[in-house]
């Protein structure tokens, strides 16, 4: 019976054992390009963004400003990007007070605080504030519904907030067909009637 390694997120493998009557064939993924200067190519998409300004055109100081960020089911590397962005909000003279990092979790559980640290660094971890709750808890703004009757809510931080960032990425998913993109907004931030 072979045994195979998964890899379910940077440092977190698993390993499983397929009988030979269950296993048609073995794919691999395919060999990528390591990126050598990771933080070299996010600032280089900050510096030319695409069909918008830059990020520090864009705000104001007195703007209160909350960054959805995937959970860690998603790749995307928050601990190299968080930072890059928190800096350019600290430039316009934004004060920490007035941004909040919202972990868009959709139905998935809340973080423990070492995936927490992991997800997003220690240092944006310990100096802003997180929301990082159940879906099905919180205070979410009616907004209306959708054609087909859904009722349309969403958290009221998200809603009050001046300014939105979203930190993700865009992937294949086993059961949507992709993540990432408008999935921060839905399931991300909303509710749980806004899911069903």
């Amino acid at each position: 019976m072979p045994a195979f390694d998964l890899t379910l997120s940077p440092g977190v493998t698993t390993q499983v054992e397929v009988d030979d009557d269950n296993l048609l064939f073995y794919a691999r993924h395919r060999r990528t390009v390591e990126i050598p200067d990771q933080t070299a190519v996010i600032q280089d998409a900050f510096w030319r963004p695409i069909g918008t300004g830059r990020l520090e055109e864009l705000l104001t100081p007195d703007q209160s400003v909350v960054i959805m960020v995937d959970d860690g089911t998603r790749p995307t590397p928050a601990a190299k990007i968080l930072p890059l962005i928190l800096e350019r909000i600290e430039k316009v003279g934004i004060p920490d007070e007035q941004v909040l990092v919202f972990m868009g979790l959709g139905t998935h559980r809340p973080m423990t605080e070492t995936e927490l640290c992991r997800k997003l660094g220690d240092e944006v971890r310990e100096r802003y504030r997180v929301i990082n709750r159940d879906y099905r808890d919180g205070d979410f703004v009616e907004l209306g519904e959708t054609e087909s009757g859904t009722p349309i809510e969403i958290s009221r931080e998200i809603i009050e907030a001046d300014f939105r960032v979203a930190v993700g990425n865009v992937m294949p998913h086993l059961s949507a067909g992709w993540g990432g993109g408008s999935k921060m907004l839905l399931p991300g931030v909303c509710s749980k009637n806004t899911r069903t």
